[in-house]
């Protein structure tokens, strides 16, 4: 087969877009729950991510073949419980890169497919042939791919992806062109970020010096399940000091009529914000409502109400009605952001090229077009 005839292996592992949108529908094809996934950028520190849960981190690294540097450097080989696969295809770099991160993090709800394939391969020492072969990744990467028609790469680039994650107390690098991850620290939930942050910046110089274009991305908890279980929150406290002030103060709603109209009248006058309460709605059904938050964050509201006086109450009572606002706003964004995702994910399914073919002939047939 000459090189301009791509053989059917190569052009269902085609490139696709390493875009914020493209890699979270990824995740969702797959069977992944609650999970998205970021860009990140090195100039800010990662303690900007600290406000939602981390599951892992991405770099990809694109070069040519003679500048690989990871293939054939020394791992440290023997008995590790992680999921690793070793990359087949260069065009396969996205999907290795993520598997690494949502298979080997428990924390993840990953759904009954891929448990399966886990289960499946754990004791295969070569995971990665068994990988492109399986059904399920191959039909959503092929969701993923632009209808435009296959092109070959004419600029000899390649990719490939190392990803990293913490388990059993250990940071681990699972780089998919060795033969097997490695640890490059020893830490815990509360300084893992540090050390990332130290490796990433290492890695990021040392390709930088060899002009090698990278991206950096995280995989983190799905920001609509965050905002809903703060939102969750402080709805159960707005309801616990509503339902102190009434047994201490029943008069105390008077004072506070005007505070409590512009309240109503702020969640029905913004449209995103009335697009976040219908988002939240939602999200209640299967994830954080107000009367099922865990009996320790119960107590921990209770505890901290018990030492507030009656003003002080009312102080904290408006300060959450702005809480919940800013709440529902931020799920408003949300779900405008994952209907964008949605919209360009059926943009890019669509193959535009028979209308543009067409269109031009008319233009040709009636004169108005000169090829």
């Amino acid at each position: 087969m000459s090189e301009d005839t791509p053989s059917a292996e190569a052009r269902l592992w085609r490139y696709i877009d390493s875009e914020e949108g493209t890699l979270t529908q990824f995740c969702l094809k797959i069977g992944v729950q609650n999970v998205e996934v970021q860009k990140v950028n090195l100039g800010d520190h990662l303690f900007n991510l600290r406000q939602v849960p981390i599951y892992g981190f991405m770099m990809l690294i694109k070069h040519n073949a003679d500048t690989i540097i990871s293939k054939n450097e020394q791992s440290n080989r023997g008995d590790y419980n992680l999921f690793f696969a070793n990359q087949m295809y260069s065009e396969a770099y996205l999907l290795h890169g993520l598997l690494h991160i949502l298979l080997n993090c428990n924390q993840i709800d990953i759904g009954t497919d891929l448990n399966q394939f886990k289960q499946l391969t754990s004791n295969y020492t070569s995971k990665g042939h068994v990988l492109l072969k399986n059904r399920l990744f191959r039909e959503a990467y092929s969701e993923m791919i632009n209808a435009w028609p296959y092109r070959r790469k004419v600029d000899g680039a390649m990719y490939h992806s190392v990803s990293y994650v913490l388990r059993q107390g250990n940071l681990w690098e699972l780089d998919a062109l060795k033969d097997s991850p490695c640890i490059l620290a020893s830490c815990n939930e509360d300084n893992w970020l540090d050390f990332m942050q130290a490796e990433l910046v290492k890695k990021a110089k040392m390709y930088q010096e060899l002009d090698l274009p990278i991206s950096i991305w995280a995989v983190i908890e799905s920001r609509k399940l965050v905002y809903q279980k703060k939102l969750a929150s402080k709805l159960f406290m707005k309801q616990e000091i509503e339902n102190m002030l009434d047994k201490h103060q029943p008069d105390w709603r008077k004072s506070c009529q005007r505070w409590e109209e512009e309240y109503v009248h702020a969640l029905s006058s913004s449209e995103r914000i009335k697009r976040g309460q219908l988002l939240s709605n939602r999200l209640a059904h299967h994830c954080s409502r107000s009367d099922q938050l865990p009996n320790e964050e119960k107590q921990k509201i209770y505890s901290s109400l018990s030492h507030n006086k009656q003003g002080s109450l009312i102080d904290t009572w408006l300060q959450i009605h702005d809480e919940i606002l800013r709440l529902y706003e931020r799920l408003g964004l949300e779900d405008e952001k994952d209907e964008m995702y949605q919209k360009n994910y059926i943009r890019k399914r669509h193959n535009y090229i028979p209308f543009i073919e067409s269109f031009i002939q008319a233009l040709v047939e009636q004169g108005h077009f000169h090829p």
